[in-house]
């Protein structure tokens, strides 16, 4: 399945990114969110497919615990870093306007136009950091 999701949308988007990225679209006909993987339309590189849902009827019951896995810890080090998570079913964009956050690493994120700076990432297995790193960035 692609993955390049930026590859679909008009040249330049971040400096027409507002509120959706369906809007930017270089060719939206036939745009639709599909959970079924082999239903995902390779022009869209995977903002078509609703990658939770797959997942969810895949695990089923283990789907917290499998997802779980793939959070991240992000620490937002540059006042000048700004950051969003994209909800690609709803086509809706989740600001993130604090030094650190939880995300799910399998979901949709970017930064906006103008944003440079540094961040760390942090992998969550199994959800926890090592109190060293506790420590050392000043979480209680």
């Amino acid at each position: 399945m692609p993955t390049a999701p930026w590859n679909s949308l008009e040249d330049g988007y971040k400096l027409k990114l507002k509120d959706s990225y369906y809007s930017l679209l270089k060719n939206p006909d036939n745009f639709k969110i599909t959970s079924k993987f082999e239903e995902v339309n390779k022009n869209f590189n995977g903002i078509d497919f609703d990658y939770e849902g797959f997942l969810k009827e895949k695990y089923k019951k283990d789907y917290n615990n499998f997802i779980k896995n793939s959070y991240k810890l992000h620490l937002v080090l540059s006042p000048t870093k700004s950051l969003f998570i994209y909800d690609n079913t709803k086509d809706k964009i989740h600001p993130i306007n604090t030094k650190a956050c939880l995300f799910n690493s399998m979901d949709f994120h970017d930064t906006y136009l103008n944003s440079w700076g540094y961040s760390i990432q942090f992998t969550m297995n199994p959800h926890f950091l090592k109190d060293e790193i506790k420590d050392y960035c000043e979480i209680k």
